[in-house]
């Protein structure tokens, strides 16, 4: 039975979803590689971590339900303040206008993170057997959102 933790949950996804596109659009306005950096990073970011730090720190039990995780454990929360940080790093970043550089490392530092989850992520698949559809998903969605930021990374190297 779906709650409304889980209904918001699922909101929030969405709107990591919406974040990704929506920065994906606005970096492509953009003729200035670096501006396209600091757009893609910024919405990456806060759209990603921040949504994701929100989910896990308010609704990480309803989160973890989704994902077929163990539910409100210590370290979700401290993941979650972690993802929170990278978010308030990039505003911070933004309003300070430290420059594409610095949106790069915040950029870099979200895609690892995201790519080992998607290892982890994966190996609970084989592993545990967690094949619920979310969790599933995070490798394949991963890999995508990689290979579309290495565009936006490569043009300001």
């Amino acid at each position: 039975m779906k709650t409304f933790g889980h209904r918001v949950c699922n909101l929030l996804e969405l709107l990591r979803y919406l974040s990704v596109a929506i920065g994906i659009y606005l970096a492509n306005t953009a003729t200035d590689p670096k501006v396209q950096l600091i757009t893609i990073s910024s919405f990456l970011v806060i759209g990603l971590a921040g949504l994701t730090g929100i989910e896990g720190l308010f609704l990480g039990k309803y989160g973890s339900e989704i994902v077929g995780y163990q539910t409100n454990s210590r370290y979700q929360k401290q993941s979650a303040l972690n993802n929170l940080a990278l978010a308030i790093s990039s505003l911070f970043g933004i309003i300070c206008k430290f420059g594409a550089m610095y949106h790069l490392a915040l950029l870099l530092t979200l895609l690892i993170f995201l790519f080992f989850s998607a290892i982890n992520h994966a190996v609970d698949i084989f592993a545990n057997g967690n094949k619920h559809l979310r969790n599933t998903l995070r490798p394949i969605i991963t890999v995508i959102l990689i290979a579309m930021c290495a565009k936006y990374i490569l043009a300001v190297l």
